[in-house]
């Protein structure tokens, strides 16, 4: 018992009719009378827009590094990535189309599209991150932080 707290006997299984009661008294009051949810279509951004997840950089043996990541373009047209940057290397460059199609989701890597960092910096280990920045064709630029990885 906690201490201050006032002793109630109830019968038992009271408690958990009382939360019964209560999800069916929050429930009724939740429903009807309200106003339709727009459909779909209607639910999509106005402006473009894209979101990065679980980028990593995985440096290679010749001194450059791989950017992976997914990207989801949430705007209604497709969308391409066509430039990305980081001060962790000397340069990026952009390894395939980069193209991503409307409400769909692209996976950047090794095996297909994906960002290599020319002259990257050494002095980060597995663990560290780097800000790397993404610019789309309609999208708004994204910077996403980056995990370094093991080669």
């Amino acid at each position: 018992m906690l201490l201050g707290a006032a002793s109630l006997d109830r019968a038992p299984g009271a408690s958990v009719r009382c939360a019964l009661l209560g999800v069916l008294l929050l429930g009724a009051t939740s429903c009807g009378g309200g106003t339709a949810l727009p459909s779909t279509p209607d639910l999509l951004p106005t402006t473009p827009e894209v979101h990065v997840l679980a980028a990593t950089i995985v440096p290679t043996t010749d001194g450059d590094a791989i950017v992976s990541f997914s990207a989801h373009n949430a705007g209604a047209e497709p969308d391409t990535l066509i430039d990305a940057s980081c001060v962790c290397a000397e340069s990026a460059q952009i390894v395939g189309g980069g193209e991503i199609g409307a409400q769909e989701t692209g996976l950047f890597g090794p095996n297909g599209d994906h960002v290599l960092l020319r002259g990257f910096d050494e002095g980060l280990a597995p663990g560290d991150f780097a800000d790397v920045t993404l610019v789309f064709a309609n999208a708004e630029e994204v910077i996403t932080p980056a995990e370094v990885a093991d080669a």
